[in-house]
């Protein structure tokens, strides 16, 4: 049930979501939405092309300062 309705709450998110604080799903539908869910009640509001930037951001983060070590290190290891 709760994996189910979690999908509800991704794909009715849609690209942009629904808007802050506008989740229909986290009102009696997934049950406890503040603990283990919280990534779709957040995707329904906030829509897939934020949280993509949400999920991606870090990790283009680390990739960066990971290459601005290595150019800056003066060892070619």
């Amino acid at each position: 049930y709760q994996p189910r309705q979690s999908l509800i709450a991704i794909g009715s998110g849609g690209a942009m979501g629904r808007g802050w604080c506008a989740s229909r799903q986290k009102w009696g539908y997934v049950p406890e939405p503040q603990n283990d869910y919280i990534v779709a009640i957040i995707a329904e509001e906030l829509g897939f092309v934020w949280m993509t930037l949400f999920f991606l951001l870090p990790y283009a983060i680390m990739i960066y300062l990971g290459f601005d070590v290595a150019i800056k290190s003066p060892s070619p290891y």
